[in-house]
């Protein structure tokens, strides 16, 4: 059972892309769980769609992702916990230099490090 700070009990729910609840949720697991959609788009299309790893784009072209995380963010860090849909997808349009749209978030652990990630699936838009 998880209690916040006013004293009501918290019910997390953790669910993969399917809506199937995770195994592992990041309070069991801090350091090791589970993939599990921070936000989804209304019109998410589990047959198609793109994805990408957060921590791969700083590693792909790290000044790129910098340059574009200022640009969108203010700011070059690497957590994405914070940062609105919208201007994720912004970030991505401006990362991958044609447009993009956004259709999922999840979070997961690198079971190595015990640091978070984020993958980003998104449809390219047809002009």
């Amino acid at each position: 059972m998880y209690i916040s700070s006013w004293g009501e009990e918290l019910k997390p729910k953790f669910v993969d892309l399917t809506g199937r609840p995770v195994k592992r949720t990041p309070f069991e697991y801090p350091y090791n769980y589970d993939e599990y959609v921070v936000w989804k788009d209304k019109d998410f299309n589990m047959n198609s769609y793109s994805g990408v790893y957060s921590d791969r784009l700083w590693e792909w072209d790290s000044a790129k992702y910098d340059r574009c995380c200022q640009e969108v963010f203010k700011n070059t860090g690497q957590r994405f916990d914070s940062r609105e849909p919208k201007q994720i997808n912004k970030f991505l349009n401006l990362y991958f230099g044609k447009k993009i749209k956004l259709t999922a978030i999840l979070q997961g652990c690198n079971q190595w490090s015990g640091f978070p990630y984020w993958v980003f699936l998104y449809e390219e838009c047809v002009l």
